[in-house]
């Protein structure tokens, strides 16, 4: 179970259904009864829970977990079957692009790491214009916008 309904189910359990829709929403006021509440659960939970929920349960926030590569292609598979799309077909595609994906990135980044956390080793062209610090950490690959982008500096230099 994910920390967030982890926390929310806590709070549902301890303080009530209204307390959750609050927190649900994002309407918990600082310095409110409700956050002063919330406040004490947190610390009655602490050392018992994983200190993620506590400090969810402690904040009256609750936070999404990352959207992985796998969650990704998931939702894709899903949203493919639903367009009508032949399964099977999608189904082998997803399947091959998954084992791809697992055995460049790794098993880490596919299935826990965030969306954002993944880069491309070498590459800066995502990254902002190349400084001359960026060109130290250019790896021996890179992508045509890249290079045309230094040549281009170089030359204007």
């Amino acid at each position: 179970m994910p920390a967030n309904e982890r926390a929310l189910a806590f709070i549902r359990a301890a303080l009530g259904e209204e307390v959750a829709d609050m927190v649900v929403a994002g309407q918990i006021v600082e310095y409110s009864q409700e956050d002063y509440a919330l406040n004490e659960l947190a610390q009655t939970i602490a050392g018992k829970l994983p200190q993620e929920v506590v400090r969810q349960v402690y904040n009256g926030k609750l936070q999404s977990p990352p959207m992985t590569l796998d969650t990704a292609l998931s939702e894709y598979a899903a949203y493919k079957a639903g367009e009508g799309v032949r399964d099977k077909d999608a189904a082998l595609r997803i399947k091959k692009l998954r084992k791809d994906l697992k055995s460049s990135l790794g098993e880490h980044k596919l299935e826990k790491g965030s969306l954002e956390e993944i880069t491309r080793a070498g590459c800066q062209c995502l990254s902002g214009p190349l400084t001359g610090a960026d060109e130290a950490q250019l790896g021996a690959e890179e992508c045509g916008r890249c290079k045309g982008s230094r040549e281009l500096r170089d030359n204007r230099a």
